[in-house]
């Protein structure tokens, strides 16, 4: 028997590292709260900016959350 689990996500979110917004939190930063407040997944998507490499997946994974690539482009 197949069993379901829900899945607490945000897909759509910005940090500092983004040039184009004004947000105060790093993607560290971010993760941390993230975990505090029970997420599962994340993807930052800053504008026409990669914010994801393998310390951040890693880190990411050690609080129990996968981070998933991702941008938001400019067309």
């Amino acid at each position: 028997m197949m069993t379901h689990r829900r899945l607490k996500a945000d897909l759509h979110l910005h940090t500092s590292e983004d040039p184009e917004d004004k947000v105060r939190y790093s993607a560290r930063q971010l993760i941390d709260y993230a975990s505090q407040k029970g997420f599962d997944v994340l993807a930052i998507t800053n504008h026409n900016f990669y914010t994801y490499n393998d310390y951040l997946r890693d880190y990411a994974a050690s609080k129990g959350i996968l981070l998933i690539p991702g941008i938001e482009l400019s067309v």
